[in-house]
């Protein structure tokens, strides 16, 4: 019973947390979700011009699995999250596409990133990878060295 109540407690703190930062981010100018379709077009326009930064927050065996073309990988779950972004040397004024496996991730990813990296135009993919690869929208695969 105690499990039980413990659980309870977790859950609800955790949903409670979520809440809070997504509050923060619909207020923030610096952040927008974006839907896959518009995410792809976008990212593709702005890699031939060099001027985006895209970044995949998960785990480093989740990225190794599936990843966009081009993505930097920095798990938010990793403690040194913030200093491996710094050490991308990437310009946080650039448009900076996020994206994690369903979305929850990159939410407190883009925070971070607001509040204590200074970045300025976080664009996070709407439902995340998992929506993307089961679009059928291109992704660099561990199973091959195509693009899916």
């Amino acid at each position: 019973m105690k499990e039980l109540r413990l659980l309870i407690v977790l859950v609800s703190l955790t949903f409670s947390l979520h809440s809070c930062v997504y509050s923060f981010l619909k207020k923030s100018d610096a952040y927008k979700e974006m839907n896959n379709q518009q995410y792809n077009s976008e990212i593709t326009e702005g890699r031939v011009e060099n001027s985006i930064n895209i970044l995949d927050i998960r785990t480093t065996g989740e990225y190794e699995k599936s990843h966009i073309e081009g993505a930097l990988n920095s798990s938010l779950l990793n403690k040194e999250f913030k200093d491996k972004i710094r050490s991308f040397k990437i310009d946080p004024n650039k448009p900076t596409y996020i994206y994690c496996e369903t979305q929850h991730r990159s939410h407190f990813a883009a925070r971070i990133m607001i509040k204590k990296l200074g970045f300025t135009n976080i664009i996070d993919l709407d439902k995340g990878m998992m929506r993307w690869r089961k679009d059928g929208l291109p992704y660099i695969s561990a199973d091959t060295t195509e693009t899916k």
